[in-house]
């Protein structure tokens, strides 16, 4: 049995596309998959499986139409994967303030970024790196008022979706369990 984590996109965000974190785990324990656990209503999941990530993320995907009756993105990651976005963090002065700090795990590696279009939107204090797996984007003053975190996929070509420090954390501690 492998460890992997789900990442979910764009659920219960503002009434929209609602998945209850407990329906949700129900129907991931129907599938036989093994100590599924979440994290917080944004759509993290933690689970254990023999599977391949390729048949995790369609089964994923399928289950969600079903019971939810609506599709969304998923990116599946396994424990090693994971693993390897948090130690590749290269900002590790900026975990002393998790909210600062977004990690956007990549779909697909970034082949061909716009460079001038990240650096166009980053604003003076704000710092970003690129890896294969993840881009890391550490904005002092939030991410709230951050341009560049607006325009990441269009520059990098890639779907990613984004997970604060402190979510990243959470998620590797129920993944060592």
């Amino acid at each position: 049995m492998q460890t992997f984590v789900i990442l979910f996109r764009g659920i219960n965000v503002g009434g929209h596309k609602k998945m209850p974190m407990k329906t949700l785990k129900t129907a991931l324990e129907s599938l036989g998959y093994t100590d599924v656990e979440t994290y917080i209503q944004s759509g993290n999941v933690v689970l254990k499986s023999s599977d391949r990530l390729a048949k995790i993320e369609t089964d994923v995907t399928d289950v969600v139409k079903e019971t939810f009756g609506f599709e969304c993105g998923i990116h599946v990651l396994s424990r090693d994967d994971f693993s390897a976005i948090i130690t590749a963090n290269p900002f590790k002065e900026a975990t002393q303030i998790p909210k600062s700090l977004h990690v956007y795990c990549l779909k697909s590696p970034a082949i061909n970024p716009d460079h001038e279009v990240l650096g166009a939107f980053k604003k003076e204090d704000e710092a970003y790196a690129l890896t294969d797996l993840a881009f890391y984007l550490h904005t002092p003053s939030g991410l709230g008022t951050s341009k560049l975190a607006e325009k990441i996929e269009k520059a990098l070509k890639v779907t990613a979706t984004a997970r604060n420090w402190n979510t990243v954390m959470a998620l590797s501690r129920l993944s060592l369990k």
